[in-house]
């Protein structure tokens, strides 16, 4: 004789409890909270994204997020890197108000630049020249 499997069922609250505390993110900002991750640009496609990650590996972070976030300077920094380099990396310190994924989003819409990557507390951040771009796209 086989033994019988034992029936698992699906409606049971306690699995479904701790699967969501496996799936958590670790920046949640209260112990178990879900943290969306951050939009990666819609603008871009896969193809231009695996591009950019490529490009973007070798770099070193020209700008570090720290304990006051997100703020006035560091957009204006930010717009200056991206003017000089097009593509920029980008590293969130552990004491940044924000989660990684939301400083992410948020230096992305302040700055009007596509996010790249999100890769551990380091995220890419592009933005094409409007005069003699450098970095040329795939298709």
């Amino acid at each position: 004789m086989l033994p019988e499997e034992s029936a698992i069922d699906p409606d049971d609250e306690t699995l479904a409890a701790a699967s969501e505390d496996e799936d958590a993110d670790e920046d949640g900002d209260e112990a178990g909270a879900r943290v969306p991750k951050a939009k990666l640009s819609a603008n871009l496609t896969g193809k231009q994204k695996r591009f950019l990650r490529a490009k973007g590996h070798l770099l070193t972070a020209v700008l570090h997020i720290g304990k006051e976030g997100v703020t006035d300077s560091l957009v204006k920094n930010a717009l200056v890197q991206l003017q000089a380099h097009e593509l920029i990396k980008v590293k969130v310190g552990e004491g940044a108000p924000e989660n990684r994924h939301r400083t992410a989003e948020a230096l992305a819409a302040a700055t009007q630049s596509e996010l790249a990557q999100v890769l551990g507390r380091t995220f890419l951040i592009y933005r094409a020249r409007k005069e003699k771009p450098e970095i040329k796209l795939p298709k």
